[in-house]
């Protein structure tokens, strides 16, 4: 398959299609980007420079029509470095909540309590206390026994709900979502500085 940013002039289609090539023209610079890293091949600007390593992969190339407009898919490549997902919605509203259901779901960090671990100890013991309460098991000996595991490997680890034991949720591919600890910091950080601010708290008596 070719693929030009510019036109191609009817001769060369008439030649490429005879030797079964895909010519494919007008495409898009941003699309051409995103093609060098899903297929891993090279821009070329001459054909002198053609070599064999520029050239990339793709096992599956095809047409698709989607409301009067055609789609040129470009799948199976070999460790793409950029894919692209197509959504579909009845409405405006539904395709931006998954646009964003999507947004949010590409950055995940580890679960069950491992991040806190890691970051900063005083958010850990109120997060982990959390988690063991909710589960049934005791707060504190919890703590302890994920600081003393963290402390001795080094690697995050979080606790079995099930039978409050540290466990590693990398192995059993618990994650959380990134864009949530992410505005938890921040909203921790806005409620301190609050708190800071407050000269006087008095309680109101009741009547």
């Amino acid at each position: 398959m070719v693929i030009n940013n510019k036109g191609i002039n009817p001769l060369s289609v008439d030649v490429l299609a005879k030797e079964g090539i895909l010519a494919l023209r007008r495409a898009k610079h941003r699309n051409m980007e995103r093609l060098t890293l899903a297929c891993a091949d090279q821009a070329m600007n001459s054909l002198e420079n053609l070599k064999k390593e520029s050239l990339g992969f793709a096992e599956d190339v095809y047409e698709h029509v989607f409301d009067e407009e055609i789609f040129t898919f470009v799948e199976a490549c070999k460790n793409p470095k950029s894919v692209t997902v197509l959504l579909k919605g009845s409405t405006k509203y539904i395709l931006n909540q998954v646009k964003d259901a999507l947004r949010n779901g590409r950055c995940l960090i580890l679960g069950e309590g491992a991040f806190e671990i890691v970051t900063h100890q005083p958010l850990t013991q109120y997060n982990e206390q959390a988690i063991a309460q909710n589960a049934g098991h005791h707060q504190q000996e919890t703590i302890v026994k994920l600081q003393h595991e963290y402390a001795t490997s080094k690697i995050p680890v979080g606790i079995d709900i099930t039978i409050g034991e540290t466990m590693e949720p990398k192995s059993l591919s618990i994650f959380d979502n990134y864009r949530v600890k992410k505005q938890l910091i921040h909203s921790s950080t806005s409620i301190a500085t609050n708190l800071i601010l407050v000269d006087k708290i008095r309680r109101a008596s009741l009547s």
